[in-house]
C-alpha cells in the first residue's frame, strides 16, 4: 500500500510539471524538432501530452495487479482499454487528428482510473489518501505553469526564436523546480518526496563512501 501510495506521489512529482510545460510550449518543441511545415500537429501533441501521467501511472497500477495474481481483473480491463481506443478513433476520424487524439486520451484516461481503482481495492489505499498525495505535484505543477505561460507570453511578444525560448524556459523552470524541491522538501515535496531525497542522498553517501573506502585499502602501506 504504502509503496504504491508512493509511486503515483513521485511520478505525479515530476511528470506533472513536465506535462504542464509540454503542453504550454507545444508549438516551439514542434518547431525546434520538426519543423514549421508540421504546424498543425500542435494541437494532437498538446492533447497527447496531457496523457502522459496517465499513461505512467497506469503501468504501476498494472504490474501491482499482475504480481498480485488479478490477471483476469487485467485482461478486462485491457480489453475495455482496446476497444474504447479502437472505437473513439473510429468515430473521432470525421474530426481529423484532433479528433483521434481526443478519443485516445479519453480513453486512457478511462482507463487509468479503472487501473487505479482495481489497485485501491486491492491495496486497501483509500481514494483520499491517494488523493492528498498528489497534493505536492499539484502545487508544483501550478507554479510551473504560471511560471511557464508568464515567461513564454513576454517572450514571443518579444519575437524571440522557438529555439530561443525553449532554452530560456525549460532553464528556469528546471532551477525553480532543484530549488524548491531540494530546499523545502517537506513544504513541497511532501513526505513522499522527502523520503526519495533522503533516500538519493543515503544511496550516495554509500555509493562514494565505499569507493573512498576502496582506494584508501589500495594506497600502499607505509612504515
Amino acid at each position: 500500500a504504502l509503496a504504491f501510495k508512493r509511486c503515483m506521489a513521485l511520478t505525479a512529482l515530476f511528470v506533472l510539471p513536465v506535462n504542464a510545460i509540454m503542453f504550454i510550449m507545444a508549438p516551439e518543441i514542434i518547431f525546434v524538432l520538426l519543423g514549421p511545415a508540421w504546424e498543425k500537429v500542435i494541437v494532437p501533441f498538446r492533447l497527447l501530452s496531457v496523457g502522459m501521467f496517465f499513461r505512467t501511472g497506469y503501468k504501476f497500477s498494472d504490474t501491482l495487479a499482475k504480481a498480485k495474481g488479478a490477471v483476469y481483473h487485467v485482461a478486462l480491463r485491457h480489453g475495455l482499454y482496446g476497444a474504447m481506443v479502437l472505437g473513439g478513433a473510429w468515430l473521432a476520424l470525421p474530426y481529423g487528428l484532433s479528433g483521434v487524439a481526443t478519443a485516445v486520451v479519453g480513453a486512457l484516461i478511462v482507463y487509468f482510473f479503472l487501473m487505479t481503482d482495481l489497485s485501491v481495492r486491492i491495496t486497501g489505499v483509500s481514494w483520499v489518501e491517494l488523493l492528498k498525495s498528489q497534493k505536492p505535484a499539484i502545487l508544483s505543477t501550478g507554479t510551473i505553469i504560471l511560471i511557464t505561460w508568464l515567461l513564454v507570453s513576454i517572450l514571443r511578444g518579444r519575437n524571440y526564436t522557438a529555439i530561443s525560448i525553449l532554452g530560456i524556459v525549460t532553464t528556469v523552470d528546471f532551477v525553480f523546480l532543484v530549488i524548491f524541491y531540494r530546499f523545502l522538501p517537506i513544504g513541497i515535496t511532501g513526505e513522499d518526496g522527502a523520503w526519495l531525497a533522503k533516500t538519493i542522498q543515503s544511496l550516495l553517501r554509500s555509493q562514494f563512501g565505499n569507493q573512498g573506502e576502496n582506494s584508501l585499502d589500495k594506497r600502499p602501506s607505509q612504515k
